[in-house]
């Protein structure tokens, strides 16, 4: 399957470059909302969901434990994980 385009980059009425991709929305419990494309198909996110990577570290508290580097406020996955835990509704 073709994912289909989602995004088109303009440059004056031109077409410059067209970006394709899948998109998988899920609910609270894991239900699809909505599905668009491949959404089966294996990706490897690399370094784009560092800051999610690091969330589960601070929230836990192993990032001081380990005197981890990403607790540097000079980090940006320090403060993009820091801004995600602080936006976090609490129970």
């Amino acid at each position: 399957m073709e994912n289909p385009v989602l995004v088109e980059v303009l440059r004056g009425a031109v077409v410059e470059s067209r970006h394709r991709g899948a998109v998988a929305v899920v609910d609270a419990d894991g239900t699809a909302a909505f599905l668009c494309g491949d959404v089966d198909r294996p990706v490897f996110p690399r370094s784009s969901i560092k800051a999610l990577q690091a969330l589960r570290l601070i929230e836990t508290g192993a990032a001081i434990a380990t005197g981890s580097p990403i607790m540097s406020w000079r980090s940006p996955v320090r403060r993009t994980a820091a801004s995600l835990v602080m936006s976090r509704p609490r129970n």
